[in-house]
């Protein structure tokens, strides 16, 4: 299913009445009928691109937060994190309660990017050595290494803020 075809599930509630004798409606019965056919979630979709399945930031698993104008994944302790870099840097909406959001443009974006894709733009600019291109002192980030799910939010801020900051880099 694309996810151009996000509709509401149909639910169909007939009641059967039956007029008694003093002039009242009796309810005899209530039915429900709702199709089969229920449309993917954006969560879902978005969690089957390949690297969608964690966090773009620390790896962890099933993440259901996102940052729109990055284009990743994130847990809820990370997306706090880009939170507060602020909305002209990352844009954090979740997957499951901001569901405005998620048109089929937005969806289909997401779809062809995956955290594995933008990790290889926005983790590239970090430094593997003292100095960058252009000559000027990095070694404030040359211990910022990737966090792990079990570790400690100060680790996820400094790389997640490195990260940042070298993106933002001038020449």
């Amino acid at each position: 299913m694309s996810p151009v075809e996000f509709q509401p599930s149909v639910s169909e509630d007939l009641v059967l009445e039956k007029k008694s004798g003093n002039g009242q409606h009796d309810v005899r019965g209530t039915h429900h009928h709702r199709t089969n056919m229920k449309p993917e979630k954006p969560i879902d979709l978005l969690r089957k691109v390949d690297g969608n399945n964690m966090c773009a930031d620390c790896g962890a698993s099933e993440p259901d937060w996102a940052s729109l104008n990055l284009g990743a994944l994130l847990c809820i302790e990370c997306s706090g994190v880009h939170r507060n870099l602020g909305v002209h840097i990352s844009k954090v909406r979740s997957l499951t309660l901001d569901v405005r959001v998620w048109e089929p443009s937005v969806i289909n974006l997401f779809q062809s990017l995956g955290n594995m894709f933008v990790n290889s733009i926005w983790e590239e600019t970090l430094p593997d050595d003292n100095s960058s291109a252009d000559g000027s002192d990095t070694s404030q980030y040359l211990s910022v290494s990737k966090p792990k799910h079990k570790d400690v939010f100060s680790a996820k801020e400094k790389f997640i803020h490195a990260k940042d900051d070298c993106t933002n880099m001038t020449p």
